[in-house]
Order: structure tokens, then C-alpha cells, then sequence
């Protein structure tokens, strides 16, 4: 009988044990796709953009963001996605532009290669 007994205590170890190791993998998983958490409001996906020597939050802001949008809004929005207090930038640093100011005239990276002569 109690061998019966230590048998299902073994079984439930292991049982618990894949049960962590799966728990853990879609960690790992979701943390690939979804990117880190905090890195912006819940459901903001967020496009990496590398900052280049002379660049400012303000310049960025100006490239992202469409006709019309306050840049005020753009700059905050772009620090808290990033997850940054201050406005000092440095080549080769990454910020997180919100999706939404992809398209607001920014050119892409190819295009910025090419310019460059990259």
C-alpha cells in the first residue's frame, strides 16, 4: 500500500513538473510575440525605431506622426511606450513608436538606407 501511495506522490511531481515547464514556455513565447511587458497600453503594438546621430523625440515625433497631430502627445507617447523619463537620445538607442504613427510620413528603414548609401 504504500509503495501504491509513493508511486502517485512520484506521479504528481512529475505531472506538476510539466505542468511548470509548459507554463514557463508560453512565458517565453508570449514575451517573443508580444514584446516585453510595460512596453506600452494593453493592445498597442509598438514598431522599433533606432535613433541616429542628431536625432530628437521632437524630429522623430515630427517624421511619425500624420498631419495635424500634436506633437506634444507624440513625444509622450513615444517615452512612455519606450519606457524612458528623459528626452536625452543616443545613436543606436531603440525607441518604441506606437503602430498608429508608423505611417505619418516616416520613411522606412530601406528607404533610410538608401538615403544614407547603405
Amino acid at each position: 500500500m504504500e509503495q501504491i501511495k509513493e508511486m502517485e506522490r512520484a506521479a504528481r511531481r512529475r505531472a506538476g513538473a510539466r505542468l511548470g515547464a509548459f507554463v514557463a514556455a508560453a512565458a517565453v513565447v508570449s514575451l517573443l510575440i508580444g514584446g516585453p511587458a510595460g512596453a506600452g497600453p494593453p493592445g498597442a503594438a509598438t514598431v522599433d525605431y533606432v535613433v541616429s546621430s542628431g536625432d530628437t523625440l521632437w524630429s522623430i515625433a515630427e517624421a511619425h506622426a500624420p498631419a495635424g497631430e500634436d506633437l506634444r502627445k507624440v513625444v509622450y507617447e513615444i517615452k512612455g511606450a519606450t519606457g524612458v523619463a528623459s528626452s536625452e537620445l543616443h545613436p543606436g538607442q531603440v525607441l518604441k513608436i506606437p503602430r498608429r504613427y508608423r505611417h505619418g510620413g516616416a520613411e522606412s528603414a530601406e528607404q533610410r538606407l538608401d538615403r544614407l548609401g547603405g
